[in-house]
């Protein structure tokens, strides 16, 4: 992880989420067990703040699981002021800033639409 946070900046820490693939493998024990026998998984998910999502790799037909997962990107992305981590945040370069404004919007647009047709609210694009 210090590899990666060397590589990505300091302020990648308030951008991510950690995503646990193969809940099926843990043969019904809950991930928090999990987590918790496992000092060195214990202390990634403190540091970033308890921000996970687990995945059922075999139970494709579970929308709800991939729905969570986007619901949750959806809340970080808000709670960082409708931003996305780049590495340029820590010196920023007006040009790649308005890509990324306009990256946000689409964002905005498909999170809405995913998470609309998941709860049957009606979206505004299909």
């Amino acid at each position: 992880m210090k590899l990666a946070q060397g590589c990505l900046g300091q302020n990648a820490r308030k951008h991510t989420m950690i995503l646990f693939t193969g809940e099926d493998n843990l043969e019904g024990k809950p991930i928090e067990i999990f987590i918790q026998e496992n000092q060195h998984l214990k202390e990634l998910v403190k540091i970033h703040k308890n921000r996970y999502h687990v995945l059922n790799n075999r139970d494709t037909s579970n929308e709800t699981q991939v729905d969570e997962l986007l619901k949750k990107i959806n809340d970080l992305y808000k709670q960082n002021n409708k931003e996305f981590y780049t590495k340029e945040q820590e010196s920023p370069d007006p040009d790649h800033q308005t890509v990324m404004q306009s990256v946000k919007g689409s964002w905005d647009t498909d999170v809405k639409c995913r998470t609309s047709k998941s709860t049957g609210v009606n979206c505004p694009i299909n």
